[in-house]
């Protein structure tokens, strides 16, 4: 008799999970990043609800909307459009039109772009009144809870500085959504919420799909210790991601999650520690090294031939080339306490005082680099203060961030 309940009770469940399979699913909180090429789409789900964050490009919304069906979502508690990017919002259009929709979570600004004007018409026509958060604001998702990071301020004069940052936290395990958010973002970020915690994060999806003006090191104290997520596509027009980001993430030794390399990502947590679906590839390429090194192999072949037909012209023909320092990678050691360069006589043509190097003042905490005649060196710990002379390119290539006063 007792056999025959185990087997009945088997196959109840079994029923249910087939005909509710939403309902079935284990307690805890589940990330979801689609595949949508050169854009961001992630469903997030906890104990049967589900938030959409970004839905990717035009050419991907019927890939969200069946991703989502396969997933056995019957309704969105939430659609956040980060902002109004088409990469990021063309496909929350037809994820709306497709199900019912609880809250629309979007930025408070405008946007003159077609997509943002379809966006706003089918809200009108679904009878969704969008929602604009204010930092600090928090939303229940099942057991897990949303919470808005960013922006901070309402007058950004770049339209990614107002994206939506979200953490989605589960009991002792967080991931940070991040959106287009810039470095000036995290910056902010950093001074609002660093001394409450809520800016640690065990994953992190990275800002713009990893250009070079998001995920600082500043950011990466805080938040991705256990994995950076990227989106974005297979041999993108944009060199995403950035050679400075990978090498970032690789100098810090963080695992690193990509779509462009690896599909679509799942991961989830029981509130005490992640697993994820692949596993992480650690791939800290960029596109642009891609590149270099397929022209360098061609250039090398092309000696390596050269060199078999005129074996006697080798010094000439086939000359040891300089190693390029690649980026992110410039070394200091060799430039900083040095004593400063002579002025540039005033017949220096044109152009030339730009690419000379220029004495700068790094401070090691915030990566930010300043004029030594900057204010704020004032308050500036000695122990974070860092001479520097190099070139204004060779800084933004090594990752230091200008100061916004003094403009370097």
């Amino acid at each position: 008799m007792k056999e025959k309940k185990k087997r009945f009770g088997i196959f109840i469940l079994l029923t249910l999970m087939v005909l509710f399979p939403s309902a079935a699913l284990a307690q805890g909180l589940s990330v979801n990043v689609i595949d949508v090429g050169q854009g961001l789409s992630v469903l997030l789900e906890s104990d049967g609800h589900y938030a959409l964050y970004d839905g990717g490009g035009p050419d991907y919304s019927s890939t969200v909307v069946t991703f989502l069906r396969n997933k056995g979502v019957r309704k969105l508690d939430y659609v956040i459009a980060s902002h109004y990017d088409e990469d990021h919002i063309n496909g929350l259009i037809g994820a709306m039109n497709a199900y019912d929709t609880g809250c629309v979570v979007t930025p408070d600004y405008e946007a003159a772009t077609y997509i943002y004007q379809s966006f706003t018409k089918t809200l009108k026509r679904k009878g969704l009144i969008p929602v604009h958060p204010e930092a600090g604001d928090s939303f229940s998702l099942g057991e897990a809870c949303l919470t808005v990071l960013s922006p901070l301020k309402s007058d950004y004069e770049e339209e990614n500085s107002y994206s939506i940052v979200v953490k989605a936290a589960y009991k002792k395990t967080s991931v940070l959504l991040t959106g287009d958010a810039t470095i000036e973002n995290e910056e902010e970020m950093v001074r609002k919420w660093k001394k409450t915690g809520l800016l640690t994060c065990d994953l992190l999806v990275l800002g713009h799909h990893g250009s070079a003006n998001s995920t600082s090191q500043m950011l990466l104290r805080y938040a991705g210790k256990k994995g950076a997520i990227l989106s974005c596509g297979k041999d993108n027009t944009y060199g995403h991601p950035a050679a400075v980001v990978m090498e970032r993430l690789k100098r810090n030794k963080i695992p690193v999650y990509r779509t462009d390399r690896q599909g679509d990502l799942h991961f989830w947590t029981d509130g005490a520690e992640w697993k994820s679906e692949p596993l992480p590839c650690n791939d800290y390429s960029s596109d642009k090294d891609k590149e270099q090194g397929a022209l360098t192999e061609l250039v090398d072949g092309i000696f390596s031939a050269l060199d078999l037909l005129f074996p006697n012209m080798e010094g000439i023909l086939n000359p040891e080339p300089e190693e390029p320092a690649s980026a992110g990678e410039t070394d200091f050691s060799q430039i900083v306490q040095q004593p400063a360069p002579e002025e540039a006589s005033s017949d220096t043509p044109s152009g030339r005082q730009e690419e000379a190097s220029l004495h700068y003042v790094v401070n090691k905490a915030t990566f930010k680099f300043h004029y030594p005649h900057c204010q704020s060196l004032s308050r500036m710990s000695r122990r974070n203060r860092e001479d520097v002379y190099a070139t204004r390119d060779e800084m933004l290539s090594s990752g230091y961030i200008p100061c916004q006063m003094c403009m370097p």
